[in-house]
């Protein structure tokens, strides 16, 4: 199938379907072919439609960041790689040097973990004085020790998915 087409006041043609965007088709052109009552625009044209679609733009990069498996997690913010490699680690060095105040967990946005951490490591100088060994605050450290090393050696994408969108506070 040849169409004509016009640009300006100019009629040019025929060509072939496989032609006319290099001929410099667009869709408010007026194009005829044979069997047509009339001139009509381009993107009227039930063969012509597809060819003048516009192709897909994809969405911005951070439009992926949000898993299939993420998106009925409320308040999801979106994958910047930058932010996440530097959290990860902020998080597992303070992890292991001060564990057992828990400042890791403040700088996940794990509150409630932090504190938990921070009071029982306070709550167990008390402790120390009358058993020589703050064993709690201890323990505290020992899991901040562990959680920092885990932190450090998941990959970006692993600890994007379990500790700033699951908020996974344990481990």
């Amino acid at each position: 199938m040849n169409f004509y087409m016009v640009d300006g006041d100019t009629r040019r043609g025929p060509f072939p379907i496989d032609q006319l965007i290099a001929q410099g088709l667009r869709p408010d052109m007026l194009v005829w072919c044979e069997g047509m009552a009339e001139w009509l625009p381009a993107h009227s044209v039930p063969e012509l439609r597809m060819l003048l679609a516009s192709p897909a733009v994809p969405p911005p990069i951070q439009a992926y960041a949000v898993h299939p498996d993420l998106a009925g997690y409320a308040g999801v913010r979106p994958y910047d790689r930058n932010e996440v490699n530097g959290k990860r680690i902020t998080a597992g060095v303070l992890g292991i040097l001060l564990g057992g105040l828990g400042i890791h967990k403040f700088v996940l946005g794990m509150t409630s973990a932090g504190l938990i951490m921070l009071l029982v490591t306070l709550l167990s100088i008390p402790i120390s004085f009358c058993i020589c060994i703050p064993v709690p605050g201890i323990v505290m450290h020992v899991i901040g020790l562990v959680e920092g090393i885990i932190y450090l050696t998941k990959t970006d994408e692993e600890f994007y998915r379990l500790y700033l969108v699951e908020k996974k506070a344990w481990f």
